[in-house]
């Protein structure tokens, strides 16, 4: 195989590993990220939820309580349909931070019960974001830089 012909096709690949690269970008960042609600970033907001600590026990509280209202202000936004039919209260043991793995505006927490969960500061206040395939991908990304 010629010089030119390999040249051609690592460029080829090149030119598609790019192209998947900013479809996931596009993906975690643009299409995926949650329609936060301005009423849940208010100065009192802001204080409830300053550390990812404090997100953590609203979100244990939310589940424990089985008060979607509340669960929508850890979130930062209103329940979908389908997140509502599905919310229901937690009756297990209350969990515990074991482990809290810090990477830019992301958190991962570990619990004693084996939960893991992700939490991202937005807008100057920590929420509770569920897992899903943009999660994912956004945190792909925070590894990456």
């Amino acid at each position: 195989m010629s010089n030119k012909k390999r040249t051609l096709i690592l460029a080829a690949f090149a030119c598609g590993f790019a192209a998947i690269l900013l479809l996931l970008y596009l993906y975690g960042f643009v299409f995926t990220i949650p329609d936060y609600e301005d009423r849940y970033f208010a100065p009192e907001y802001l204080s409830k939820y300053a550390s990812v600590e404090q997100a953590f026990e609203h979100f244990v509280g939310s589940l424990v309580s089985g008060d979607a209202a509340y669960y929508q202000e850890v979130l930062g936004r209103t329940l979908t349909q389908t997140e509502r039919s599905g919310f229901k209260a937690y009756t297990g043991k209350k969990p515990g931070i074991l482990k809290i793995r810090r990477r830019g505006n992301q958190a991962f927490i570990v619990t004693d019960n084996n939960w893991g969960e992700f939490f991202e500061q937005v807008r100057g206040r920590w929420v509770f974001t569920p897992e899903d395939f943009g999660v994912n991908v956004r945190n792909l990304f925070a590894i990456i830089k």
